[in-house]
């Protein structure tokens, strides 16, 4: 719904609430009468496009001005927008439901769009009861009705019940869920603000061989994540490297986004075919699980450990496991291609994290391992890393002050000291007892 508020003229202070089409002029069959004798019997029309709104003049003989200038052609409208017809000067204001920049939309403060796509849009946006900026995802319910209008009510239906689970999530490593809601033209999600820029995607694309600590810290926290939100009964079921962010070093956090949102919209998205199958999925992503393809069989929380392996090899790797030009080749790739082993693509990868990814990595679902597994393999690991490096490190300083010869020494007679030490030690027992 939008708004027309006489400024100045006759009626100044009137209002005229309109959600279509609308003309003005001074004829009383219009619907915005208009008691200025300057102004002609049809003036001009406001018209209701695609919850855009238009201003065009209907050949007045004293023409229509927006903003003080003398319109010709049709003029797209824009909250705050003044308009003159004859001595009457009207503002413009649009509707509680804008998502225009500067808009509101419900309680909502459009600052800026940040991403679109088929499956939504998200915008930075401040929750104005609350002073404070949030993330607003928002589809817009023709869009979901265009790509089927036979879902539409369950589309809505499957948002309310995903979203009323994933509220109750509270975990470090999840994007948290403020607000949400259906209205009659939209659906929409408020969460906690992050920038959704920083991806895993990104991340890789900006640092060549990542170093393995912080490939297993990362690799923790998407863990962590997955196990909790497995622990309430949720799955994600649509990891990517695009929904998986890196906050800033100072925060040291890794936050999974687009939690329980893929089942409601893989009714709404793109359409991928397989061997003369169709099925609609959210998006064919990098990280896709051969099961999550027409005929794969069913999705459990394994389905999720394929998307974490996938992530692991592409953080070592700089590249995911697999690559394909389009949404089939890639769909195929995962369904039917070996893998390259990670040691292949990353020579200094330890053996036990490229046993986990290669588990993780398993066609068949109940061939690969668990979370806790995972989690238990990257700690492993990480151990590992830490007491070489310590090791590293102790041995960097003797050579620093010892010197070389003296190291060699120590190595050769710590051995034989330790040696007799537990032979006098066996004996002093014996000689006790």
């Amino acid at each position: 719904m939008a708004r027309l508020t006489i400024i100045t003229g006759e009626g100044a202070g009137s209002n005229f609430d309109f959600k279509e089409n609308i003309i003005l002029g001074r004829s009383p069959d219009v619907n915005c009468v208009l008691k200025d004798l300057r102004a002609s019997r049809k003036h001009s029309q406001i018209l209701a496009i695609d919850d855009e709104f238009y201003l065009e003049d209907l050949q007045s003989n004293n023409g229509t001005f927006l903003n003080g200038r003398r319109i010709k052609n049709r003029e797209k409208l824009k909250n705050g927008d003044n308009v003159r017809i004859g001595a009457t000067w009207i503002t413009f204001i649009e509707d509680e439901v804008s998502l225009k920049e500067g808009g509101i939309f419900y309680n909502y403060e459009i600052i800026r769009e940040i991403h679109q796509a088929e499956s939504g849009s998200f915008y930075l946006a401040k929750q104005v009861s609350l002073n404070r900026n949030v993330l607003l995802w928002v589809v817009t319910s023709k869009a979901i009705a265009k790509r089927n209008n036979r879902l539409a009510a369950k589309i809505e239906e499957s948002f309310l019940a995903q979203t009323k689970e994933i509220a109750n999530l509270f975990h470090r490593n999840i994007l948290m869920l403020l607000d949400f809601a259906a209205t009659a033209k939209h659906l929409f999600c408020a969460f906690e603000c992050v920038d959704l820029e920083e991806t895993v995607a990104k991340y890789v694309k900006k640092n060549i061989n990542i170093p393995i600590r912080n490939v297993i810290k990362i690799s923790k926290e998407v863990t962590r994540g997955l196990l909790y939100a497995h622990s309430q009964g949720i799955l994600h079921l649509h990891l990517s490297d695009k929904n998986i962010i890196i906050e800033p070093l100072q925060r040291d956090r890794v936050v999974l986004t687009e939690f329980g949102v893929s089942r409601f919209l893989s009714e709404s998205t793109t359409k991928v075919e397989n061997d003369g199958e169709t099925t609609c999925l959210l998006e064919v992503s990098k990280y896709i699980a051969p099961e999550q393809l027409p005929g794969g069989g069913e999705k459990n929380e394994s389905t999720d450990v394929y998307a974490l392996g996938c992530m692991l090899y592409h953080l070592l790797a700089g590249e995911p496991p697999f690559e394909g030009n389009n949404l089939n080749l890639l769909a195929k790739q995962h369904a039917h291609h070996t893998l390259v082993p990670i040691e292949k693509k990353r020579l200094d990868t330890p053996h036990d994290l490229a046993h986990t990814i290669g588990q993780c990595l398993q066609k068949e679902s109940e061939e690969r391992c668990s979370l806790e597994s995972v989690l238990k393999s990257l700690e492993k690991v990480e151990m590992d890393l830490a007491l070489q490096e310590a090791f590293q490190s102790k041995e960097k300083l003797v050579r620093k002050y010892l010197g070389e010869k003296t190291l060699l020494r120590w190595w050769f007679f710590s051995p034989v000291i330790s040696f007799f030490a537990l032979v006098i030690i066996f004996f002093v027992v014996r000689m006790i007892k």
